[in-house]
């Protein structure tokens, strides 16, 4: 464990967002308090301390373990994502639910097998080690791929960004929070911690693509948003355009893709909690002016 200016940026980041997720979602969540708060904490602790982690492998355990902190209630065990979602009783935070988690554990399953071939090949996982190991650039090619996998889907990215506007219409205040402010972040530290130092050839191989992909995502998403009307909606494909932006700016080697990172995460916590708990449809906001 240690800690750096990179790692910094996202401790102050989480600390600041935490409580405000927890008070912006109280009104709502009042009936099972304690358990509500004690999932914000273990989620805030968990992310302190994948902020701290050195080790690939510990990273990627603790780092899938952010979105699911288990919420104990007198009678249940419940994950705390899925309860985020299920707190509303409707069909469709079911469905959101199961494709969040169906999208973030299918991509990070390539992370954990390059990881693993990382553990055969050195025989550690130490990233102080790793970062002075010379790896064939075929080699990288396969490491970077395997944990690109991983990243295209937290940021998200086109096309594998479709449960993420789903996630925002369905999430309480708080979930869409902690998805705007934290989680999508959580990709872009990765690749700044993991791949970009580890494989910087592949990285250096893989750039113009990047560009491209994120600029058509940028583009498409734009354009998505242009004709919604579901106020929720808007905010999340107009957070795939940001992080695509971000994506640019960290491929790039911009010096301010921190600070961009940071003032994101606080400007998406602004707009996520504009519309409230319920969706907000601007045709009828229209009709009533």
């Amino acid at each position: 464990m240690g800690i750096d200016g990179l790692s910094l940026f996202f401790v102050i980041l989480t600390t600041f967002l935490i409580p405000i997720c927890i008070s912006v979602g109280w009104s709502g969540m009042r009936s099972f308090g304690k358990e509500y708060i004690t999932a914000f904490l273990i989620r805030e602790f968990l992310m302190i301390v994948v902020s701290f982690m050195l080790d690939p492998l510990l990273f990627y355990v603790l780092s899938e373990s952010v979105p699911i902190p288990m919420l104990c209630g007198a009678e249940h065990i419940l994950f705390a994502g899925i309860k985020l979602f299920l707190c509303r009783g409707l069909v469709q935070n079911i469905k959101a639910a199961y494709q969040f988690f169906l999208y973030t554990l299918l991509g990070s399953v390539f992370m954990l097998l390059a990881i693993l071939l990382i553990l055969l090949q050195t025989g550690t996982t130490n990233l102080q080690i790793l970062l002075t190991t010379e790896f064939s650039e075929r080699r990288q090619i396969l490491l970077w791929i395997a944990f690109f996998a991983s990243f295209v889907v937290k940021v998200p990215t086109v096309p594998v960004h479709i449960w993420l506007p789903k996630a925002h219409v369905e999430a309480p205040t708080a979930g869409s929070v902690i998805l705007a402010g934290i989680l999508l972040k959580l990709g872009t530290y990765k690749f700044l911690r993991f791949s970009i130092p580890m494989f910087p050839e592949a990285t250096l191989c893989f750039t113009p693509f990047i560009y491209t992909l994120s600029v058509i995502a940028i583009i498409y998403t734009s354009l998505t948003t242009l004709r919604q009307i579901d106020l929720k909606k808007i905010i999340a494909y107009s957070s795939v355009a940001h992080m695509n932006l971000v994506t640019i700016g960290m491929f790039s080697r911009a010096a301010a893709v921190r600070s961009l990172i940071l003032s994101y995460g606080h400007t998406s916590k602004a707009k996520t909690c504009v519309p409230g708990v319920r969706p907000i449809n601007l045709l009828a906001i229209g009709e009533k002016t």
